[in-house]
C-alpha cells in the first residue's frame, strides 16, 4: 500500500458494523411520506387563496379611500363662492355624477354609459346649510331645506358628500364609501 491510502473494511466486515451502503427507504416509508406531505399541503392552500382575496379587497378599499379623499379635500379647498359648491336657484342640492374611464385612468363628469362596466362612480352632493340646522351628531337637517335662493345669510355651511361605489369583481363584491364634510364660510 501506499502512502496516505486507508485499506476499504470488507463488505461483510461493514455489514457487521451497520456501515452498509445499500440500506435505503423502504417503498411504504416513500409513500406514508408522500401522503404526510399532501395532507400537509393541502391543509396550507386555502389560506393563500383567503390571503389573495383579502389583499385585492384591500387593494380596492385604498383606491376608494384615496379618490374619496382626494375629492373632499378638492372641493374643501374652493372658495366658498366657487361654481363648484353654488346651488342653482330653486335647488336644494348639487350632484355631481362620475365615472372612471379606465382607458384614461381619469373620473369623467357623466353617468356612466348604458352597459359599461365601470369600476368606480362617484357622487358628490353640496347642500346648504344654517348652524341652527345641525344637529348634536352633525347632521344637516335643514327644514326646509336651504336653496340656492335662500338668503346668503343663512348660508353659514356646505355640507359635502363624496359617495364612491366600486364594482370589482371579487370574491367580496363591490364596496361603497361615503364620506360627509362642512366648509364653513
Amino acid at each position: 500500500m501506499g502512502v496516505g491510502m486507508k485499506k476499504q473494511p470488507s463488505k461483510q466486515c461493514a455489514r457487521s458494523l451497520g456501515l452498509a451502503s445499500d440500506q435505503g427507504f423502504s417503498m411504504v416509508e416513500v409513500l406514508i411520506a408522500s401522503a404526510l406531505f399532501l395532507v400537509i399541503s393541502l391543509s396550507v392552500a386555502p389560506l393563500f387563496t383567503h390571503a389573495t382575496v383579502r389583499n385585492a379587497a384591500g387593494a380596492d378599499s385604498t383606491i376608494l379611500t384615496n379618490f374619496t379623499k382626494t375629492q373632499i379635500e378638492q372641493y374643501f379647498q374652493e372658495a366658498f363662492d366657487n361654481p363648484a359648491l353654488v346651488l342653482g336657484p330653486g335647488a336644494s342640492q348639487l350632484l355631481r355624477t362620475e365615472y372612471w374611464d379606465e382607458a384614461n385612468q381619469i373620473f369623467v363628469t357623466a353617468t356612466p354609459p348604458v352597459g359599461s362596466r365601470t369600476r368606480y362612480t362617484r357622487v358628490t352632493r353640496v347642500r346648504y346649510c344654517s348652524v341652527t340646522d345641525l344637529d348634536d351628531d352633525g347632521q344637516c337637517n335643514a327644514d326646509p331645506p336651504l336653496t340656492g335662493d335662500s338668503d346668503p345669510a343663512l348660508i353659514h355651511v356646505k355640507e359635502i358628500q363624496v359617495t364612491l361605489a366600486s364594482s370589482a369583481a371579487n370574491l367580496l363584491g363591490g364596496r361603497r364609501l361615503q364620506v360627509t364634510t362642512f366648509k364653513p364660510f
